[in-house]
């Protein structure tokens, strides 16, 4: 189950990741200027773009220099959270039901 939430949350964060790049390149930013604007080498920002993981600072500077509100990005991420905590729930209701044997 751990490695199911771990792709969940890696999907949610690709996705809020995702929509940053495409918004920045749809206003015309190349990665080169992208990443001056992360603070971080264009290999670098490929790595993070690729593996969805920015630092908030990077997510926020991004988000500002695309022209789009953070939120709009954070949004895409609901459903995966949503389903996380859904099956974290059940996992944990299942784990107290077999310790009192029920």
């Amino acid at each position: 189950m751990a490695k199911e939430h771990t792709y969940i949350m890696q999907e949610a964060a690709c996705n809020a990741v995702d929509y940053l790049r495409r918004a920045a390149r749809a206003n015309d930013l190349t990665k080169t200027q992208m990443a001056h604007i992360a603070g971080v080498s264009t290999p670098t920002l490929d790595r993070r773009f690729e593996d969805g993981d920015l630092r908030l600072s990077q997510f926020l500077k991004l988000a500002a220099a695309a022209g789009v509100k953070p939120s709009d990005a954070i949004k895409l991420c609901d459903d995966a959270v949503a389903t996380y905590n859904q099956s974290a729930k059940a996992l944990a209701d299942k784990e107290v039901r077999d310790e009192h044997g029920a």
